[in-house]
């Protein structure tokens, strides 16, 4: 399946080159690593068929994608507002303090947000590297069932809230992901292609592994599985 018969999300991404003109390593920050880790490991969380972080290290600019298959709209929606909120949880100190406040209450910018006249424009479009995300998520709500009891910011809410519930029990497993994405950046072997690929099959095993620690701590405590325990039972095939 090609890019554009997929759906991606997009970040930020400062790339430097070096070694060669035919092996470059990639400096990934770990801002944009999480942000795509996000997407990845609640992409899965939800049974989505993630095919991996695409970073494209040809020109200066260019993002990083987390590239999946859409799978029902409701779970394609609430996997666009992961990237974000996975940032948002991990590492809020990157957030400028205003933007913290707001995104804390909600990453939805209508005109009752109460820090909505605090905010310029362009933040409320989330220049910040999310303003795909949203994008995609308006198109998702948009190919839900429509319910004429339910608006169209009804369901972006309602899935923004079900997306930090999930960030928030899978925040271990995003944090181990994003740590994997910078250091595969930094192998010289990793881009050897024009489109680096970041496999999913290594966040998998990240993910299998965590979760058999998280069963193996449960068997000697009470309380796995509550939110911010970092357990988030995947079903990965």
């Amino acid at each position: 399946m090609s890019l554009a018969q997929s759906c991606i999300s997009e970040s930020r991404l400062h790339i430097c080159t070096s070694i060669s003109a035919s092996t470059r390593i990639m400096n990934i920050s770990l801002e944009v690593a999480t942000h795509e880790a996000g997407h990845l490991v609640v992409g899965l969380r939800l049974g989505l068929q993630e095919q991996g972080v695409v970073f494209r290290p040809i020109k200066p600019g260019e993002g990083a994608q987390a590239v999946f298959t859409q799978g029902n709209p409701k779970n394609s929606l609430v996997r666009c507002f992961a990237g974000l909120l996975a940032v948002l949880s991990l590492l809020p100190d990157s957030i400028k303090p205003h933007l913290r406040r707001a995104y804390n209450h909600s990453i939805i910018f209508t005109p009752d947000h109460p820090h909505y006249n605090e905010l310029t424009v362009d933040e409320r479009n989330h220049l910040s590297g999310a303003s795909l995300d949203m994008e995609l998520a308006r198109m998702y709500s948009s190919q839900m069932q429509p319910n004429a009891a339910e608006s169209v910011k009804r369901r972006l809410c309602e899935a923004e809230q079900e997306a930090r519930a999930l960030v928030l029990e899978c925040r271990s497993l995003i944090s181990m992901v994003a740590e994997d994405i910078v250091a595969w950046g930094t192998d010289p072997d990793t881009d050897s292609t024009p489109m680096a690929l970041y496999p999913p099959e290594r966040a998998k095993e990240i993910i299998r592994q965590g979760d058999r620690a998280a069963i193996f701590r449960g068997s000697h405590r009470s309380g796995v599985g509550r939110p911010g325990s970092g357990f988030c039972p995947l079903i990965l095939w």
